[in-house]
């Protein structure tokens, strides 16, 4: 619920996979300023993760496998952020990432796109991450 997150403000770790119900995040997630993982694997109804998320000045990891529902992944804003590992694993309702990470994802060290079978294409930047040793796992169609 709403209103409930914000009271956690020393939370490092906010795990909520497996909550079949979970359509979207409380907004007040983006006050939880010690994250640094947020783990929302097998969540089916789960459609978005607001880009305020990635606005999270200590988030490191978001665990986003087999989330059928998300449609793609919108991390925009002005705030750099320090995300490492994205994983997006089976996502199969995933059809497009953004066309410019904007710095939010410009220091990931893992990517994930395995068995993302709807994704219509590689971005420039995923491509420009691979060539500085970012591991990027692309999904079997476009390798």
């Amino acid at each position: 619920p709403t209103g409930r997150f914000g009271r956690l403000t020393s939370l490092t770790r906010l795990d909520l996979s497996g909550s079949l119900g979970l359509e979207s995040l409380p907004d007040d997630v983006g006050q939880l300023l010690a994250l640094t993982t947020i783990e929302l694997a097998h969540c089916p109804k789960l459609a978005a993760v607001a880009s305020s998320v990635y606005d999270l000045p200590n988030l490191l990891t978001v665990n986003l496998t087999g989330c059928a529902s998300i449609t793609t992944v919108s991390a925009s804003g002005a705030v750099a952020s320090r995300l490492e590992t994205l994983l997006l694993e089976g996502c199969i309702g995933l059809t497009e990432l953004p066309e410019r990470a904007t710095g939010k994802l410009s220091k990931l060290n893992l990517l994930s796109l395995d068995g993302c079978l709807n994704l219509n294409k590689i971005p420039a930047w995923v491509v420009a991450l691979e060539g500085r040793g970012c591991a990027v796992i692309r999904p079997q169609h476009l390798r």
